[in-house]
């Protein structure tokens, strides 16, 4: 991709004492001179409209501090926060369950939280690897740009848990949930992205982790052709 704003930091502390305590574990980002660098500079509260968050690992942490932030400063505003977070195995999500669960019900509706894990238990019944398939269709489910007349609605085969709408790079997020083969309505991506990139709602895509998950999110954006002004990586 070409130029998304690149940040080495965070924003600053926002969680309530539980949430510090159960944070503690993670290694601490230095904060950036600008703090308000990943808010938006447009809105008089710096709320996103449509924040979409991947993250792998610690990378969680500017992730944890900007919901906080929109938990508490949008109360009174529609916005809308999607969070996906990408580990090797269970036992390595950080908040799992009750820290997250915890966002979830302080957020009034605004925060949903999807899982991917490159090696799932059995039974897992969120994502595996990330991917240009998943990705796309976590975006294009979670929301759809205003000027949506010119997006075509095509037809998805799902088998064996992977979605085949698009060719798949190797570090793709394949989902259990469907094991059986089946048809799903899903927006074509091209036509997709060309309304995104017309649409006047301030979205954001903030990408944090590690640097080979980093990477491979920028080659799914990049091969989306996703407008890189939408798009901030948090080093």
């Amino acid at each position: 991709m070409r130029g998304p704003i690149s940040i080495n930091g965070h924003i600053g502390q926002l969680q309530r004492p539980s949430m510090r305590r159960a944070l503690s574990m993670i290694s601490v980002y230095s904060e950036p001179e600008d703090k308000s660098s990943l808010l938006n500079p447009d809105s008089n509260d710096g709320c996103w409209d449509i924040l979409f968050m991947i993250c792998g690992g610690t990378g969680i942490t500017p992730m944890i501090q900007l919901i906080e932030y929109h938990i508490e400063k949008g109360k009174r505003r529609n916005i809308k926060l999607f969070l996906l977070f990408a580990n090797n195995s269970e036992s390595d999500i950080i908040l799992y369950p009750n820290g997250l669960n915890e966002l979830m019900s302080r957020s009034d509706g605004k925060l949903q939280i999807s899982f991917a894990l490159s090696h799932p238990p059995s039974g897992w019944s969120h994502y595996q690897r990330l991917n240009y398939d998943v990705i796309f269709d976590w975006m294009s489910k979670n929301y759809i740009p205003n000027d949506n007349d010119n997006i075509t609605i095509i037809q998805s085969s799902i088998m064996n848990g992977q979605t085949s709408f698009s060719s798949t790079l190797n570090t793709g997020i394949s989902s259990t949930k469907q094991p059986e083969q089946q048809n799903q309505s899903i927006y074509e991506p091209t036509k997709y992205i060309e309304a995104l990139k017309n649409d006047p709602v301030a979205l954001k895509v903030m990408v944090c982790g590690p640097h080979p998950m980093i990477l491979s999110v920028s080659n799914v954006l990049n091969k989306l052709n996703f407008p890189e002004d939408k798009v901030i990586i948090i080093n």
